[in-house]
């Protein structure tokens, strides 16, 4: 008899919890998810607009370095002449 009464409350609570359960409740999670999807997947084309902008901003800076690195080089190798030229002038200076 005691089972029977334990069996008997255990169909009645799970009766209970039934009724009291908001089905709606799903819908109001997956709303609140698609919502914060969709805010993420906007985030995502902004950081793609800016990471577009970002590249052509490197890639002019490149070009530019890469511009005055091969300045530098020209300059670099026209310096190491001077000792040359000089030498070549005094040469030049004392054969007349």
């Amino acid at each position: 008899l005691r089972g029977f009464s334990i069996s008997e409350s255990a169909k009645l609570r799970k009766h209970t919890n039934a009724e009291i359960v908001n089905y709606g409740a799903g819908a109001d999670l997956l709303h609140h998810f698609q919502l914060q999807w969709n805010e993420l997947h906007e985030m995502a084309e902004e950081n793609a607009t800016k990471a577009r902008q970002v590249d052509i901003l490197i890639g002019g800076i490149y070009e530019k370095l890469d511009r005055q690195w091969n300045s530098i080089n020209i300059l670099n190798g026209t310096l190491a002449t001077i000792p040359k030229i000089n030498s070549d002038i005094q040469n030049l200076m004392d054969q007349i």
